[in-house]
């Protein structure tokens, strides 16, 4: 319960960081071991924002150093509550204009640079942000995850935690999140 109410301490400095953060996340078994840390594969979830921007410059730049591959995951939003806001669209084609958008914005929003320097991939899915940020990392069998989050002064963040701190309680991954 105190975890819920108030958080681990990882999630207190995600919250209060203005400085990027990796989160290694405890092995399943309890040992632990010294492991190089590895950058073959670096997913990067982006949501247009300026946090995202952050987020995807540090896993770009991870990486590249390494000669890894990048993948960048857009999840598209939940569809509304209420069905008369899409009463002109049939749902198969409702969906599918969200993940044509969704691909045009990753097209004109990505710097070609990124595309020209890593093995880049992009996917589109849709769901719960974070449930989906973990799954595609481990269909991908991600190295680590790179996201940007709001800064610290965020009041939503504060009150009801970010997409970032979800990802890190449920993440068998590292996660990088860097403060935008």
């Amino acid at each position: 319960f105190e975890r819920f109410a108030f958080g681990s301490v990882s999630e207190k400095v995600l919250r209060r960081s203005t400085v990027p953060v990796y989160v290694v996340p405890a092995p399943e078994d309890g040992a632990v071991t010294a492991e190089p840390l590895e950058f073959a594969t670096v997913l990067c979830p982006v949501d247009f924002g300026a946090a995202s921007a952050h987020g995807l410059e540090l896993g770009f730049e991870l990486a590249h150093s390494a000669a890894g591959r990048l993948i960048v995951v857009h999840v598209l939003p939940s569809l509304p509550d209420d069905p008369r806001a899409l009463m002109h669209f049939q749902m198969p084609e409702y969906v599918s204009f969200l993940e044509l958008d969704a691909k045009e914005r990753l097209k004109e929003w990505v710097p070609p640079a990124i595309r020209d320097y890593v093995r880049y991939e992009e996917r589109i899915t849709a769901g719960k942000p974070h449930l989906e940020i973990v799954r595609v990392a481990r269909e991908e069998s991600a190295s680590f995850i790179a996201m940007g989050t709001h800064g610290p002064d965020n009041a939503d963040r504060r009150a009801f935690g970010s997409t970032a701190v979800r990802v890190v309680r449920l993440a068998s991954r590292p996660v990088l999140v860097s403060a935008g």
